[in-house]
């Protein structure tokens, strides 16, 4: 200890106690500044002891560290003590203290003691925010004097105390921060990148990001964010650093993005970015969490979607195409029907003129009972009758029907292997099916090109859907490949182009019903349309038919109902016959038919009209003729209902959408007869002449 000297003043001291105060060495990471002060403050106040202390809170009593301390000429700290039964309890987080003499009667503690303490005084360290964070105190053997002189030199050493301990705290939090730091972007799922604030270089990433993406550590620094980028608008390297820009003017920024991985595929994520300080400097960093999974189940579900909002869409269609053909049925009926008449009518007459004009409204009719034909197979109402076919028979006729009819600037040219598998199919709709997708191509290639039809046994993959119906195709196929040179077909057009009506070919070129009726003869028999096109280069049609499983029996066909409409020569026929029929104009021309053929007809709208006259005892009939589609009774069902009731009045059935109706089941419900709208005169009439002979 440094004896007093009484000629230094006051002023002196406090200028050498701020020199020795501000010369202290400031490293916060060991104690050497708080032993440096408390040497310091012992050579300022010329006292024995000194000491800086660390508060420790949080405890059963409250325990100060004594993180510096200069004792008797010698360095001690490292130790602890309680503050009960100290002066420090009165000076740790209140104010300053001075006790000059008998200090150790004053508070029992043995450290007072073993200093030999007489004189005691302390004054409180506080952190910037106010909080207690430990003491500073000195103690001599002697009874001190001068205390205004004391405080102001222990507040100057204190404030640097002060200032260490709390430089101390930041540090530690700083370190505890970074360990924290380093543990969550090392033991992190999500891969981290570190990037620079302005230029969106890659400074740093993680491990998880490595085993990623597939590259080094000391590989990302050098790579770009492009490099990483899928590539393709809009996961470039521009709307990258469009991101980061918004994290560096602190907006959120989350989106999702595509990458890509060093062994080039690519990969789904959600991206978060964020301005952060490390150190003294400021970053960008980015979580970026694999999301590919949750994007192919979203992807799926889209697919999923479209099928049924396909399936329901060409649902309607088909059921609104199925209506009209059934309207157009009825309004065919009657036209071709009274042509038919009329016909009969001029037959050897001299007027060929009017014989002449008949014939065309037949014609035209024709064309017209074709067109439904169509709208029905395209609404699944017109079944056909499938049996065991090899292509390698059927398309060779098909290329010979059309060779003839094709210009010569198109080459017709076939692939068809020798061990081709059979289809159950409808030999004449698949004809069809065929012909027009040949005229569509044909059509497609106005200056010429080639024509191709093949036919391939092939296993798809689960990821090819239906172009029509949008379901998946995976499995074993038959293929039947029409393909063009032609001029292609737009992405929007091919969403449409199995619509019914829907064409692009100029007007009086085409009625829009071709794919229409390739969609719905393909799809009755189970199968599937692939469709490869794009503007300019071509077309290619596939037509996947399910191949016909061994032991599968071939059903015969039971042939094609005529659609002539003139009947043979026939003498007349006798008998009271009741027509149901709910459309008038049908009615009324069956009614005129009958007539014409000399039976007593009495015409009906509904099925409870038509009980009620044949239960009446004034009325007696010999046979009722009744269309299937009624509102509140079917034909069908005014059948069953009769079959109870009058087992032996035979009932004819005809309709103009079939929904399924097969003659199994008008003959199970006692129906004799079931004919198909419009009308065949003749097999009418042979079928009337037959059971009304009988009656």
């Amino acid at each position: 200890m440094h004896p007093a000297n009484a000629s230094t003043s006051p002023d002196k001291r406090i200028i050498e106690a701020l020199r020795l105060a501000a010369e202290a060495p400031s490293n916060p990471g060991d104690n050497n500044i708080f032993r440096e002060l408390a040497l310091n403050i012992t050579r300022a106040l010329e006292v024995a002891h000194a000491f800086v202390g660390e508060l420790h809170a949080g405890m059963e009593t409250e325990v100060v560290h004594v993180i510096g301390g200069y004792f008797n000429g010698q360095c001690n700290d490292g130790f602890d003590y309680s503050l009960d039964g100290t002066p420090c309890r009165n000076v740790v987080g209140q104010c300053y203290r001075y006790y000059s003499n008998n200090v150790q009667a004053l508070f029992p503690d043995l450290h007072l003691r073993e200093v030999g303490a007489i004189g005691y005084a302390a004054i409180p360290l506080f952190a910037s925010t106010g909080r207690p964070i430990g003491i500073m105190a000195i103690l001599d053997t002697k009874p001190l004097t001068q205390p205004e002189l004391t405080e102001s030199l222990l507040k100057i050493f204190a404030v640097r105390a002060a200032l260490e301990l709390e430089q101390r705290y930041v540090l530690a939090a700083k370190q505890r921060s970074d360990a924290n730091f380093k543990v969550l972007f090392e033991a992190t799922d999500d891969a981290v990148f570190i990037h620079d604030l302005h230029s969106g270089a890659i400074l740093d990433v993680n491990p998880r990001a490595t085993e990623i993406y597939g590259h080094t550590r000391e590989q990302f620094r050098e790579l770009s964010i492009g490099q990483l980028s899928a590539g393709y608008p809009p996961y470039t390297e521009t709307e990258a650093l469009r991101y980061i820009e918004q994290a560096r003017q602190g907006k959120p920024t989350r989106f999702e993005w595509r990458s890509r991985n060093r062994d080039g595929t690519l990969r789904w994520e959600e991206v978060k970015l964020k301005r952060f300080t490390r150190g003294d400097t400021d970053r960008i960093i980015a979580f970026t969490r694999d999301i590919t999974e949750r994007k192919e189940h979203e992807e799926a579900m889209r697919k999923s979607e479209d099928q049924m909002r396909q399936a329901q869409k060409m649902e309607a269609i088909g059921h609104l195409t199925g209506g009209i053909a059934h309207d157009f049925n009825n309004i065919l009926t009657t036209i071709l029907g009274y042509t038919a008449m009329a016909r009969e009518k001029v037959d050897g007459a001299p007027d060929n003129a009017l014989a002449k004009y008949l014939d065309h409204v037949q014609t035209a009719g024709q064309k017209a009972q074709n067109l439904i034909q169509q709208m029905l197979t395209f609404s699944r109402g017109q079944h056909g009758h499938p049996r065991a076919l090899d292509l390698a028979d059927l398309i060779p006729e098909v290329v010979a029907l059309i060779r003839g009819t094709f210009p010569s600037t198109i080459e017709l040219s076939t692939r068809i292997p020798g061990n081709c598998a059979q289809i159950l199919v409808d030999p004449i709709q698949t004809e069809q099916v065929l012909l027009n997708l040949c005229i569509n191509a044909r059509d497609a290639m106005p200056a010429g090109g080639r024509l191709t039809i093949a036919v391939a046994q092939t296993r798809h993959p689960d990821d090819l859907h239906c172009r029509s119906c949008h379901q998946p195709v995976n499995g074993t196929w038959v293929g039947i490949e029409v393909s063009d040179q032609g001029e292609g077909i737009p992405e929007s057009v091919l969403e449409r182009i199995f619509e019914p009506f829907f064409t692009t070919k100029k007007s009086g070129h085409g009625s829009g019903m071709g794919l229409a009726m390739v969609h719905g003869i393909v799809h009755d028999h189970g199968g599937h349309i692939l469709v490869d096109s794009s503007p300019g280069s071509g077309t290619r049609f596939r037509i996947l038919l399910p191949p016909v499983k061994s032991g599968v029996s071939k059903p015969q066909s039971s042939g094609d109902q005529s659609t002539a409409s003139t009947p043979v020569s026939h003498h007349a026929l006798a008998g009271r016959v009741l027509v149901v029929d709910d459309e008038p104009m049908v009615a009324e021309y069956m009614g005129d038919l009958l007539k014409g053929w000399g039976l007593d007809t009495t015409i009906t709208s509904s099925g409870a009209e038509a009980l009620e006259q044949i239960t009446s005892p004034t009325q007696s009939f010999n046979l009722v003729i009744t269309d299937q589609t009624m509102p509140r009774m079917t034909g069908l069902q005014l059948c069953q209902q009769l079959q109870h009731t009058h087992p032996n009045l035979p009932v004819v059935l005809y309709t103009g959408f079939s929904e399924q109706l097969t003659e199994t089941e008008a003959s199970e419900a006692g129906a004799v007869g079931l004919l198909r709208k419009p009308v065949e005169l003749t097999t009418l009439y042979e079928l009337l002449a037959r059971h009304l002979s009988n009656r």
